[in-house]
C-alpha cells in the first residue's frame, strides 16, 4: 500500500506532510512486496514530447532535477509559443483554436493547459507519473516518438531526423531514473519508486517490489533513417542488424516498425489524409491504394479539392508545391486500403526483432503489413501487441466530414488503422496484448457495449475497453494506451461546461469545494449520473481517491477529464461509475502481469528464430 495520499484540503495526509504544499514529497516507498505483481499498464505514452518536433512546438518539460515545487515551476513555466510560424503549424495539429492562438498561461495557475484537447503542452510532466504509480501504475511504455515534418515546418532548436531525436529521449529517460534513483529512493538508492526494465526479468523484479516499471520504446516515420525517395536511404540488412544492435543497447525493448509514411520496410495503416500529405513529403511519392471492403473498411481518402487544407499548406510551408493527390481509383470503391504490405527488408526486420525478443507493436501498419507480421509471428509462436488501439468494429460506417453539422470526427470512420476483430484473436492466440487507446473519439451507438449519451468522455473508453476485454476473452492482457504526449486528445469530462465533447475554455471553481456536480450541472448537453466522488468514500487499487493540486489549481475529473497523466486513476473511478464491472476492472489490473508474461514468452521464442 502506497502511503502518501495526494489530496487538496489543508489537513495533513497520512505521511504527516503538509497536504498544502503545491508537490507532495516522492519516495522512498514504504516496504511492500506485491507477489501477484497487481497493476496496470501503460503500453504506448511519449513522455518526453518536449525533445520532439524541433524542442518549440512541444511545450513543456517532463522531468527536471529538482527539489519541488521548484521543478515544476521551471518545467511547466509560461509556454512561448510567440514565433509567427508556430501558429500555422499548431493549427495542423491543435484540437482547439485557443491552442493555436493562446496566452502563455503555466504554472503555478494552469487556467489554460493541461487539459484534455492539449496537443502542444507536457501532460505527462513526472509528479504526475508519480500520482498514477501511487494509484497502481506498475509498467509504461514510454516511447520516443518525433515528426521531421512538423519539425522542418516550424521554428526549432534542436535537430529534426528522427535517429538523432531518438537517441536524445532515451538520454532523457536515463537521466529522470537516475535522479530518481539517487535522490528519490533513501539513503540506500535501492528502491527507488521508477526503474528501467530492460528484460522481462528486470520488470519481474521491479513489479514484485511494488515499483513502476519503465520500458522504452519507439515510434518514428523513419525507423534507422531507412526510407527511399527523399526519406533516408535503402538499408541492407546488415544495417538493419547493426541498428537493431545499437538500439537494443540503448535500452529499447518495444518498436513500432511502421508509424505514419510509408518506409523501407511497409506500407502504412490509411486513416487521414494529413498523414498521406506527411508520407508524400518523406517520399515524394503517392501511395498506392486498394479496394478493401471485405475487410470491414469504408474509409476513402478525399484527393483533390477535398484534401484537408492544412495538408496541402503543410506541403506549401516545406517548398515541396501545392499538395493535391486525386485518388481516382479507390474514390469510386466502397473502401481503400493501402495497397502494400511489409517489404522483403519489413519482414527481415520483424524476424531480427524476434531473434532480439524484441517487442512488435502492429499500430499503424496497413492491414497487409499486419497480415504478413501475423504471420511471421504465427510461424514461430512469437507473441506480439497492438499498444494503442482504436476498435473496428466500434466505428461508424460511413460519416460526412464535409458537413459542418456532423459531430463526428474523419478518422471515426472504420479505417484499416482500427484494428480488427481477426487481428485481436490472433493476438490472444499467441500471447500478445491489447493497449486501449484512452483517445477513442465518437463510436458507433449500434455497437458499443455500453450505452453512451456522453461521447468522447470516459463512457467511449468505457465501451472500447468492454470490447477489448470480451475480444480478448476476459483472460488475456488488456491496458492501456493513453498515447499522452502524441498530439491526440484525451477522454473529457461528463459534467460542466465542457461535458461530453465540448472544447471551450476549462472550468474554473475553489479548490476547497468538494462538492459533487449538482442536477442543473449535468444539463449540458446530456443529463449525467453517477459522477467520480472526491468525499473518501471512493477508492482505486484500495487507495483512497483526492482531487489532484498542481501549483494553485485543482484537477477535478468530473469537470476536467483527464486532463494530464495524474488523473488516469481518476478515469479508472470514472469507468466503474459507467458501468465497468470490479471484476472486468480487475483485468486491467493484470495488465501489468500480462505484459511481463508476453516478455518472457517473447524470450522463450527468441532462440527458435531462423
Amino acid at each position: 500500500m502506497i502511503a502518501i495520499i495526494l489530496t487538496c484540503s489543508s489537513a495533513a495526509n497520512s505521511t504527516g506532510l503538509p497536504t498544502q504544499q503545491p508537490v507532495p514529497a516522492r519516495g522512498p516507498l514504504p516496504q511492500q512486496s506485491n507477489p501477484s505483481m497487481r497493476g496496470f499498464a501503460d503500453y504506448h505514452a511519449h513522455m518526453f514530447s518536449n525533445r520532439s518536433f524541433g524542442g518549440l512546438l512541444f511545450w513543456g518539460q517532463a522531468f527536471v532535477p529538482k527539489i519541488e515545487p521548484a521543478a515544476m515551476a521551471e518545467a511547466l513555466k509560461p509556454c512561448q509559443h510567440t514565433s509567427l510560424k508556430h501558429p500555422v503549424t499548431a493549427a495542423i495539429v491543435s484540437n482547439t483554436p485557443e491552442e493555436s492562438f493562446h496566452f502563455p498561461d503555466g504554472y503555478p495557475d494552469f487556467e489554460k493547459w493541461p487539459r484534455y484537447t492539449s496537443a502542444m503542452h507536457q501532460q505527462m510532466y513526472i509528479d504526475w507519473l508519480f500520482r498514477a504509480y501511487q494509484y497502481g501504475l506498475r509498467l509504461v511504455v514510454i516511447t520516443a516518438t518525433n515528426s521531421e515534418v512538423l519539425c522542418n515546418a516550424a521554428e526549432h532548436t534542436l535537430r529534426c531526423d528522427d535517429e538523432h531525436v531518438v537517441e536524445d529521449q532515451i538520454n532523457q529517460i536515463d537521466q529522470m531514473a537516475y535522479y530518481v534513483k539517487t535522490s528519490e529512493s533513501g539513503a540506500d538508492h535501492q528502491r527507488p519508486w521508477l526503474e528501467i526494465a530492460y528484460s522481462s526479468d528486470d520488470a519481474t523484479r521491479i513489479a514484485l517490489d511494488n515499483r513502476l516499471a519503465v520500458v522504452i520504446g519507439v515510434e518514428i516515420d523513419n525507423l534507422f533513417e531507412c526510407g527511399f525517395g527523399r526519406a533516408g536511404h535503402r538499408c541492407s540488412e546488415a544495417e538493419v542488424e547493426r541498428m537493431l544492435d545499437e538500439y537494443h543497447d540503448l535500452g529499447v525493448r518495444q518498436i513500432t516498425p511502421v508509424h505514419l509514411a510509408e518506409s523501407a520496410f511497409g506500407g502504412n495503416a490509411f486513416y487521414d489524409d494529413r498523414f498521406l500529405a506527411n508520407s508524400f513529403y518523406l517520399t515524394g511519392e503517392y501511395q498506392k491504394t486498394r479496394p478493401c471492403p471485405e475487410e470491414n473498411v469504408t474509409w476513402r481518402p478525399l484527393g483533390g479539392a477535398g484534401v484537408p487544407a492544412f495538408a496541402k499548406l503543410l506541403e506549401y510551408m516545406n517548398g515541396l508545391g501545392w499538395y493535391s493527390p486525386s485518388y481516382d481509383d479507390p474514390a469510386k470503391s466502397s473502401s481503400a486500403c493501402n495497397a502494400r504490405g511489409l517489404s522483403d527488408l519489413g519482414k527481415f526486420l520483424i524476424k531480427q526483432m524476434m531473434k532480439r525478443a524484441m517487442l512488435v507493436d502492429m499500430e499503424h501498419m496497413s492491414q497487409l503489413s499486419t497480415d504478413d507480421t501475423l504471420k511471421i509471428a504465427g510461424s514461430a509462436q512469437y507473441p506480439v501487441l497492438v499498444s494503442h488501439a482504436w476498435f473496428r468494429d466500434l466505428k461508424h460506417d460511413e460519416i460526412s466530414p464535409s458537413d459542418p453539422d456532423s459531430a463526428t470526427e474523419w478518422t471515426d470512420q472504420r479505417s484499416e488503422m482500427h484494428t480488427s476483430a481477426n487481428t485481436i484473436a490472433a493476438i490472444r492466440a499467441l500471447g500478445g496484448v491489447v493497449g486501449v487507446l484512452t483517445d477513442q473519439g465518437r463510436l458507433d451507438p449500434a455497437n458499443e457495449p455500453l450505452k453512451n449519451d456522453c461521447e468522447t468522455s470516459s463512457k467511449s473508453v468505457a465501451s472500447a475497453y468492454l470490447y477489448a476485454v470480451n475480444a480478448m476473452k476476459g483472460d488475456g492482457g488488456v491496458g492501456l494506451g493513453t498515447d499522452m504526449n502524441g498530439l491526440a486528445e484525451q477522454p473529457g469530462p461528463r459534467f460542466g461546461s465542457n461535458a461530453c465533447g465540448e472544447k471551450g475554455p476549462p472550468d474554473h471553481y475553489d479548490c476547497d469545494d468538494l462538492r459533487v456536480p449538482s442536477s442543473d450541472q449535468r444539463t449540458n448537453p446530456k443529463n449525467q449520473d453517477h459522477p467520480v466522488l472526491y468525499d473518501g468514500t471512493t477508492t482505486v487499487n484500495g487507495i483512497v481517491l483526492t482531487r489532484y493540486r498542481a501549483g494553485n489549481r485543482c484537477f477535478d475529473f468530473n469537470y476536467d477529464g483527464l486532463a494530464h497523466y495524474g488523473l488516469l486513476p481518476d478515469l479508472i473511478a470514472d469507468l466503474q461509475q459507467v458501468g465497468v464491472s470490479s471484476t472486468d476492472i480487475d483485468v486491467l489490473f493484470r495488465s501489468t502481469a500480462a505484459y511481463i508474461s508476453m516478455w518472457k514468452t517473447a524470450k522463450s521464442r527468441a532462440k527458435n528464430i531462423k
